[in-house]
């Protein structure tokens, strides 16, 4: 029992620790790289940030695989059968290239509550498979699905309609734009017409100057 409630404790705090950093990571990487988040500052591309998060996993997932029990077992593994292994971790490392860019990616495109509203979006249909695959008759399962569907549901058509009011706003203000100069426009060439022909005067041409020497004569 005080064992199983020490277990019970612990991952209920590596719940709580993984879901704050899985809802602070889009923040962050939306800060880096969106422009008009934060004043003077040069919004980054996404390759960038792209390293600079696949720099601190490295150095992270090695000082947790130097401290955990995995390092004898994976090492182990990779002794007995080196191709198999190398091709599991290549092909993990491709999909991680592939899912983390893409993310980036997306982030700067979108906003990063977008991001993760799909990514649980994606988790709840895994969910859904694998609770239909192994016969799940939970009620409260169900209804903890059913309460997230209907969340994201509401967040896909509140979010479509704030970018409609978005569109109608500007499409109102550029069309207020064009009357305004259509009308300056009008006016301006009304006034070109009703006004008479230019009259010309003439001005008095200055003389150029000129030099008047008088002549002295010499008494020999």
């Amino acid at each position: 029992k005080p064992k199983e409630s020490t277990q019970m404790a612990v991952g209920l705090v590596l719940c709580i620790i993984s879901l704050l950093a899985n809802s602070l990571k889009p923040v962050v990487s939306m800060i880096a790289l969106q422009a008009g988040v934060l004043k003077d500052r040069v919004p980054l591309h996404p390759t960038s940030v792209f390293f600079y998060d696949s720099c601190i996993s490295f150095v992270v997932m090695l000082i947790y695989w130097l401290a955990s029990d995995e390092r004898v077992g994976s090492t182990q593994y990779l002794s007995a059968r080196p191709g198999i292994g190398v091709a599991i971790i290549i092909a993990g490392s491709v999909m991680a290239f592939i899912f983390n860019l893409s993310s980036y990616f997306y982030i700067k495109i979108t906003s990063a509550l977008s991001v993760t509203i799909g990514g649980n979006g994606c988790k709840i249909v895994l969910i859904i498979i694998s609770a239909a695959e192994a016969s799940v008759k939970d009620a409260v399962s169900w209804v903890g699905i059913a309460i997230v569907i209907v969340s994201i549901g509401a967040y896909a058509y509140f979010s479509n309609e704030q970018k409609k009011a978005e569109i109608a706003a500007a499409n109102a203000e550029a069309a207020g734009v064009t009357v305004d100069k259509a009308e300056t426009a009008a006016a301006t060439e009304d006034g070109t017409k009703g006004a008479g022909p230019a009259e010309e005067t003439e001005r008095p041409r200055a003389k150029a100057p000129t030099e008047e020497t008088p002549l002295v004569q010499r008494n020999s």
